[in-house]
């Protein structure tokens, strides 16, 4: 019976695209992306939209860039699995949630192991966005008012990229962000971390940004991401942001709702803007490090108490 390690890669599975009896078997991750394929195939075609904008040397150092109707505040995704390539051509159908709130998304995409260090992704993230923040402006986008997002190996980038210019704060999905957790993991051999990359890229054992930060995960993530989600929003304490967790759901659940302007992280997103990076949960309704929960028929939860 196949068992799904710590960070999700299900051992005696093959990865994506492994011929497996002839046939390659499908990965959650691929599922998502293969259901996604035609939105996002839409998107990348929509009026307006900036494809494969370089903003490094690399061959993978591309964007695109999905203006809004309208002027207004800029999404920057960085979405990368540990342990799967993806390219931000798939990524592209999670725009559509936060172009319904009028804000502009900018897709990026990084070079993978192993040809990439997890410290070169960090780079290329931070040049991203500093992309971003020097150009968004000829498409219409609020080069003060940039939030990051990240998801999988793109959530402790995003933590990394807080104190740049513009940007008002962050949501990081279901991400690992003390990676000495990452080194003891199998499928995650080919980023190579090794000590250095430990005490200078692990959000959790560098000083905390003063900007919020909302840290989100499924209950049915690995408990390895459940577990880094609380640790890291208890070593916040004091600071602006919240941890979220989403009853029944995992990564993939969360990464498809970006792409819904009603779920709650696009609610949250819109929160940050709303409030110019002021944390949409108070610290009136409890520590940072307690967890909240959300429910569509009571908003978000604290201790089983609404907090909205």
């Amino acid at each position: 019976m196949a068992v799904e390690s710590p960070i999700g890669q299900t051992q005696g599975m093959p990865v994506r695209g492994a011929p497996r009896n002839g046939y390659a078997a499908p990965t959650p991750l691929a599922r998502l992306l293969s259901g996604q394929w035609m939105a996002s195939m839409r998107m990348r075609t929509s009026p307006g939209a900036r494809l494969d904008l370089r903003y490094g040397l690399r061959l993978r150092n591309r964007l695109d860039y999905f203006p809004a109707r309208h002027p207004g505040p800029v999404l920057v995704l960085l979405a990368s699995s540990y342990d799967e390539p993806a390219s931000k051509d798939e990524f592209a159908f999670v725009a559509a949630g936060l172009l319904a709130h009028g804000i502009h998304v900018a897709v990026v995409d990084t070079s993978q192991a192993p040809g990439q260090t997890l410290a070169g992704m960090s780079a290329e993230s931070q040049a991203a966005l500093r992309w971003v923040g020097q150009r968004a402006q000829r498409f219409g986008g609020d080069v003060r008012r940039l939030l990051i997002c990240g998801w999988g190996a793109g959530a402790p980038a995003a933590a990394l990229c807080l104190d740049l210019p513009g940007v008002l704060g962050g949501l990081a999905v279901s991400g690992v962000y003390d990676l000495a957790a990452l080194r003891r993991e199998p499928a995650a051999a080919a980023w190579c971390v090794d000590g250095h990359d430990v005490l200078s890229l692990s959000p959790r054992r560098l000083g905390p940004s003063p900007r919020p930060l909302m840290l989100a995960y499924g209950s049915a993530d690995p408990t390895l991401m459940r577990d880094e989600a609380q640790r890291f929003a208890a070593w916040r304490a004091g600071m602006p942001g919240g941890v979220l967790c989403v009853p029944g759901g995992d990564r993939h659940d969360l990464l498809l709702s970006l792409a819904d302007p009603s779920s709650t992280l696009v609610a949250h997103l819109c929160a940050l803007f709303a409030t110019g990076g002021a944390s949409p949960v108070h610290a009136g309704r409890g520590p940072w490090g307690r967890a909240l929960w959300y429910r569509p028929d009571q908003g978000v939860v604290a201790d089983g108490t609404t907090a909205g």
